[in-house]
């Protein structure tokens, strides 16, 4: 699960019940290698644009940036949540 976009007009911090589902898997052991890969390829990600934006100072590099950061906030916060997890109904 992943929290909410932030265009979603939701929290980044929303109840569970609110978050993205994101995909499902067989066990919790393949979903959390899924979720470390997810989180490690998001900050080589955000580390290349980075790398990038320092040799062209410009504002489509900085966006990029800025994106990258996002998408790696949003990597580091999803979370693998059992599918009969009582959070997922919310109130």
């Amino acid at each position: 699960m992943a929290p909410p976009r932030a265009d979603s007009g939701l929290p980044f911090d929303a109840p569970i019940s609110q978050w993205r589902h994101i995909g499902s898997v067989d066990s919790a052991a393949e979903c959390e290698h899924i979720r470390v890969k997810l989180e490690n390829d998001s900050a080589a990600e955000t580390k290349a644009e980075i790398k990038a934006w320092h040799a062209k100072y410009d504002d489509q590099h900085a966006a990029r940036v800025l994106h990258a950061l996002g998408v790696e906030k949003t990597a580091k916060a999803v979370q693998c949540i059992a599918s009969d997890d009582p959070r997922l109904k919310g109130k």
